[in-house]
């Protein structure tokens, strides 16, 4: 049930239980480009600061750089910060996929749950309408 001009751009459709509603859910993948896009520019996630297996993790990161460089008279101030910076920039992003992943994997596998008791209740409706026939 779409118009013409996106059906050819189309690529699934499907029906999922929706959560909190007694309605289902539409799902329809639409392309919209043919080139693949790469990363954009970055921005620290200041949410994370709220983690301590983040934070423990981007002190180690800052006292492993800093005890590396601290005795090589050749790294000055602004080239040990920048090289911090980045470091904390590759873990951060390193941990935030890590992040996502995880929870991408529970919601499918709570959704999967889901589709499957809605499955269960659906059957057991329709056995009830036969039994009651």
């Amino acid at each position: 049930m779409v118009s013409l001009s996106i059906a050819g751009r189309i690529s699934n459709a499907d029906i999922l239980p929706g959560y909190k509603t007694d309605h289902s859910l539409c799902k329809i993948d639409i392309n919209y480009h043919s080139n693949p896009r790469g990363p954009n520019f970055w921005k620290f996630n200041s949410a994370l600061l709220s983690e301590v297996d983040y934070v423990n993790a981007i002190e180690s990161i800052i006292a492993k750089i800093a005890s590396e460089y601290k005795s090589n008279e050749e790294v000055n101030e602004v080239l040990l910060w920048e090289m911090i910076k980045l470091k904390i920039r590759d873990a951060s992003m390193k941990y935030s996929k890590v992040k996502v992943k995880k929870m991408t994997n529970e919601e499918a596998s709570i959704e999967s749950a889901l589709a499957t008791l809605e499955g269960h209740l659906e059957q057991g409706e329709n056995n009830k309408d036969v039994l009651e026939e």
